[in-house]
């Protein structure tokens, strides 16, 4: 700390160096127009159907969502602004909601894989001067704010004008709740409007002009539809096998037979499950109606469950948690891809939490307190997808063939990436 910073810190300065505003000759002037896309999407609720219904989804998912927060993270900044921060952040839930930053932080992740996007709320004081506390929004009932000919409603610059939350049944939306939306925009009786400070709108991945996130199901739900009718055809033909369809044929040239025995002949056959034994007249006959090469039918199925893995970026070994028969090397070379994947998941996700929360935050904040605030950075520690005591032996053998020496900064940095306590000075 240098000694201007320590003369602020006495009489009580924080450093402000939030961006400035642009002067009205530096004023851009865009010449792009962005449009609404008219390519056909799938309707969330399904996307959220196939997450709820398919094993590999469901599972690919959460080991995505699992491993990147248990990773963990620190605020990195001026440090009045980062314990400000850091108390901001223990006390969501605790003003009126129930949920509380692991948990919105969770979802923001999953609602991303699945949803392709992931909507936050902003919640206001009631005097408008500051934000105190996130809320998450579920993305079936989110849109963009739209026009009257159902475009999306866009400023000058080609950025959202806001947002809506569109309500189910017949609830009735409170007045107070109610935010009076600009022009052009056009909202229904049972919508609330949200202006565009006060979402923070997350998206995985997008196409074209960027409006509309793309999750990890919808680009394999299609793949997903056809797995699922392959696997009930699997299911039925497997049932086959242990119940084999019986078929009687009563009568023959000479023998013809009345509709009394045929009727009383699928009677009986209706229970051969549980009959012991079955005796009929000799011009009768008994088949077996059974699926021919069932086996075949797995094959098909294996192939879509792999194109289903294949779409969502997560290796076999780890989506399905079955690795016997993937060799160390191969795995090694999945393990690197993984962390690639997972590590740009967390930087798409921590640039809109430093951008639309916690510079917001600042922005609130410093317009209305003397005690001036820094958006602090979100630090994420190191993906460790093996297993703690291989990356110590490693760390031994290295240290063994001298290739990593003692000292303090290596202590640091072995108990930074090792998730160790500091250690304790006595005195």
């Amino acid at each position: 700390m240098t000694f201007t910073d320590t003369i602020k810190r006495m009489f009580g300065f924080r450093t402000f160096e939030l961006k400035k505003s642009v002067s009205s000759a530096n004023q851009p002037d865009p010449l792009v127009i962005k449009t609404t896309p008219t390519i056909e999407r799938i309707n969330p609720t399904l996307l959220e159907q196939a997450y709820m219904e398919s094993p590999v989804i469901f599972n690919t998912i959460n080991k995505t969502v699992q491993i990147i927060m248990s990773t963990n993270y620190k605020l990195v900044g001026d440090e009045d602004s980062v314990a400000f921060y850091n108390d901001f952040l223990e006390q969501i839930g605790l003003r009126g909601g129930e949920e509380d930053w692991n948990s919105l932080l969770t979802r923001i992740f999953l609602f991303q894989c699945i949803y392709g996007y992931a909507p936050v709320e902003l919640i206001y004081s009631k005097d408008g001067k500051e934000i105190v506390d996130l809320d998450m929004i579920d993305p079936k009932k989110f849109d963009y704010a739209k026009t009257s000919n159902f475009q999306i409603a866009l400023d000058e610059y080609g950025n959202p004008i806001g947002y809506v939350e569109t309500l189910t049944g017949l609830a009735a939306i409170p007045e107070e709740k109610r935010i009076q939306p600009p022009e052009p925009v056009k909202i229904a009786s049972n919508q609330i409007f949200f202006p565009a400070e006060r979402i923070a709108h997350f998206k995985l991945y997008t196409v074209g002009d960027g409006f509309y996130g793309i999750g990890l199901i919808e680009p394999i739900y299609k793949t997903f539809i056809r797995q699922k009718a392959v696997e009930e055809g699997f299911a039925n033909a497997s049932y086959r096998i242990g119940f084999p369809l019986v078929i009687a044929k009563i009568g023959d040239s000479s023998h013809e037979p009345t509709e009394d025995q045929i009727a009383n002949a699928l009677e009986q056959l209706k229970d051969i499950n549980s009959k012991y034994a079955f005796a009929h007249a000799y011009y009768n006959e008994l088949k077996i109606l059974e699926p021919k090469h069932p086996e075949r039918l797995r094959q098909y199925l294996d192939y879509f469950v792999d194109m289903i893995i294949t779409g969502m970026g997560m290796p076999k070994a780890f989506a399905t948690g079955m690795g016997e028969t993937t060799n160390r090397a191969t795995l090694a070379r999945q393990e690197y891809i993984t962390k690639l994947t997972l590590k740009d998941i967390i930087n798409r996700t921590t640039r809109i939490i430093e951008s639309k929360i916690f510079y917001r935050i600042a922005q609130m904040h410093n317009a209305h307190s003397k005690d001036k605030i820094v958006p602090p950075k979100m630090v994420w520690r190191e993906i460790a997808l093996e297993e703690l005591d291989s990356k110590a032996a490693r760390l031994v053998s290295y240290a063994r063939a001298g290739l990593l020496k003692s000292g303090e900064k290596t202590e640091q940095w072995i108990r930074r990436v090792e998730n160790l306590p500091e250690e304790q000075t006595e005195g």
